[in-house]
């Protein structure tokens, strides 16, 4: 990693010993009876990767297809504390993907995930999360479903997305909800965008019903971009971007396992550049989630603006997705997820776009009270004609052996 890696690193450090120090204020405060909940899994998974560089069969690779056989080792480690007033669900996982016949792709990609409250009083609550990857990898997984997805090339990615915020309860059904937040999303690869930002936002949260809520706020993040030139090599390009948003939502639940979400608002994009017009982009969200004794499932549509894609600093992005899973017997589960990303350039003369879309299937089934086997499929499309990402297919077939320790 050439000055981006230096630049994460720092970040990370500085980020680390933030935690780290309102951790062990969170732990002075805290009475000795906060009960902790330790558990760990190890998984060795062999995978079949086709088209493992992410080439576009029209470049002029020399193998743009090639395939090669990938061995994981994946360690996870999860901390739950629930305490009186602190609470705090933190994993990491790291894991170690070796290849047999290109090992210049090896990698430990890393993966960490923190999400806590701190009750002040009883009418405020201090709320944190956090969530880190760096990982070569492409895809949605379990936690990346609903995302907007773009592809780009096999490139080490770092990814960070912080958020502290407190809840006041204004009365018992309404609260006010102020949010700070930062994020970063850098590739090893200088021709792609690095994107960082910062942001908030203010909204109030009123309860109808048991069953219904609704929210309404303000939001405003400023964005920075940093990309080599294509063109010229030792030219690194630099822009800026604020985007203002009104948005107002609406969560109902329908019955004893169906929940219905839908989100409408209004973003102003102001590039940094006053030569260059605003920007206006309509958020529409919605969604329907299912949670039964043996199908769980999760639908929705979202169109946004999105930072840090890869190819693009900004993009206007429309995404359908889905997550399915269903329990055939007590030792057999079947698992679906299906993302269609569409990003476009907004405001743009000339249309330019990329089209992604991808699939990971599995079955999983217990061999023990801690042991258990998976068998996955998975197929990554992408057509990007106009921008720096090849068009690509890219199959995964993978089988693997988990083990669960507490």
């Amino acid at each position: 990693m050439r000055e981006k890696g230096s630049v994460a690193t720092g970040w990370i450090r500085e980020f680390g010993r933030g935690a780290i120090a309102i951790g062990f204020l969170f732990h002075a405060a805290e009475p000795a009876r906060a009960q902790w909940d330790l558990s760990s899994n190890v998984s060795l998974r062999e995978t079949l990767a086709q088209n493992t560089a992410f080439s576009s069969s029209s470049s002029n690779s020399s193998n743009p297809g090639k395939s090669d056989l990938i061995t994981s080792v994946r360690l996870t480690g999860r901390a739950l504390r629930i305490g009186p007033r602190f609470h705090l669900d933190a994993i990491y996982s790291p894991d170690a993907q070796f290849y047999r016949d290109q090992p210049h792709f090896n990698r430990v990609s890393q993966m960490s995930r923190a999400l806590g409250s701190y009750d002040i009083s009883e009418r405020n609550v201090l709320t944190f999360s956090e969530t880190y990857y760096y990982t070569p990898n492409q895809g949605v997984t379990d936690e990346s479903f609903g995302s907007p997805t773009s592809f780009t090339r096999f490139t080490d990615r770092r990814q960070l997305n912080a958020l502290v915020g407190i809840r006041h309860s204004l009365t018992e059904r309404t609260g006010l909800i102020l949010d700070v937040r930062n994020y970063y999303q850098l590739f090893s690869d200088p021709l792609l965008v690095d994107a960082v930002g910062y942001g908030g936002d203010a909204r109030v949260n009123h309860k109808l019903s048991p069953e219904t809520s609704f929210d309404v706020g303000v939001g405003n993040t400023w964005n920075r971009f940093r990309n080599q030139d294509p063109m010229i090599s030792s030219v690194t390009r630099r822009r800026e971007s604020q985007i203002a948003s009104l948005f107002s939502g609406l969560n109902r639940k329908i019955g004893s396992s169906l929940i219905a979400t839908a989100r409408v608002g209004y973003n102003i994009v102001t590039p940094g550049d006053s030569a260059l017009p605003h920007r206006h982009v309509l958020l529409v969200q919605g969604s329907l989630s299912w949670s039964g004794p043996k199908l769980n499932a999760a639908g929705g549509y979202s169109q946004d603006i999105n930072t840090g894609s890869g190819p693009l600093d900004l993009s206007q992005t429309k995404t359908i997705y889905s997550s399915t899973a269903y329990k055939f017997t007590e030792i057999l589960t079947g698992a679906l997820l299906v993302n269609r990303t569409v990003s476009e350039r907004p405001s743009s003369t000339v249309r330019v776009s990329i089209l992604a879309a991808n699939a990971t299937a599995s079955l999983r089934f217990k061999m023990g009270n801690r042991l258990e086997g998976s068998a996955g499929f998975s197929r990554y499309l992408q057509s990007s004609p106009r921008l720096n990402a090849p068009d690509l297919a890219h199959n995964a077939f993978s089988v693997g052996l988990s083990a669960a320790f507490d």
